[in-house]
């Protein structure tokens, strides 16, 4: 039982993290000029974007936090120094591949890939067992998201993305 409740603390450190993420697309949101012929302004989509990430976030930490009082007092000792390790590790994957989009983000690899790499990345970081079956699970939904994150970006965003050639 306190597997579930490692997990559990790692869901809420995310959803904190989420809860973060949501603030500064808010705060970054109200920094945006006011719209000339938009009805709704430049703004509307950061602020819905971030009371969406906000509320998927409180809902997971309720969730979370129901997890950890209902398995309160069953932890084994000496469990706390793997939890340690195993958040470590996950925040190591996650540093390792924003480095790889980092590098990489000077046009010598379309988007749409490194989109697909960090999905990949962050998928298995967050505790997805890693079999052939969701590896190639992972890779088209990473792919698919890659994609759909730069057709929106370009087309309805207008946002120039570095490109290849």
């Amino acid at each position: 039982m306190s597997n579930s409740r490692d997990e559990a603390i790692g869901s809420l450190c995310f959803a904190a993290l989420g809860g973060g993420i949501a603030a500064a697309f808010y705060a970054a949101s109200l920094s945006l000029p006011p719209p000339m012929f938009e009805p709704v302004g430049s703004a509307f989509v950061p602020q819905v974007f971030a009371v969406v990430i906000w509320a998927c976030a409180v809902t997971e930490a309720v969730r979370t936090t129901r997890i950890i009082r209902m398995t309160a007092g069953q932890k084994e000792p000496g469990q706390q120094t793997s939890f340690i390790a195993s958040m470590l590790a996950k925040a190591g994957y996650i540093l390792f591949f924003a480095a790889i989009l980092l590098v990489f983000d000077s046009a010598w690899v379309p988007f749409s890939l490194l989109a697909a790499l960090l999905f990949i990345g962050t998928t298995f970081a967050c505790g997805l067992s890693i079999t052939r079956r969701s590896l190639l699970n992972a890779s088209i939904l990473g792919l698919a998201f890659g994609l759909m994150l730069e057709l929106v970006f370009t087309k309805v965003f207008f946002v120039n993305i570095p490109s290849i050639g």
